[in-house]
């Protein structure tokens, strides 16, 4: 999944606004937000940003 996704889930905007500013419907979004979920193993926004941000520093 590419950086645009954990900045918008870490910039704590809500799906409909995510939405809006990806022109996507907010069924995408919900559905892109609940695949991050699963892949990264996270419940929370929070710990989606989280685990993406210690696994950038780690590539880095």
């Amino acid at each position: 999944m590419n950086s645009k996704w954990y900045g918008h889930l870490s910039s704590g905007l809500r799906n409909r606004a995510i939405a809006h500013e990806l022109a996507l419907s907010e069924n995408t979004v919900k559905f892109h937000v609940a695949r991050i979920f699963r892949a990264l193993e996270v419940t929370t926004r929070a710990e989606a940003t989280s685990v993406y941000l210690e696994t950038q520093l780690v590539v880095r």
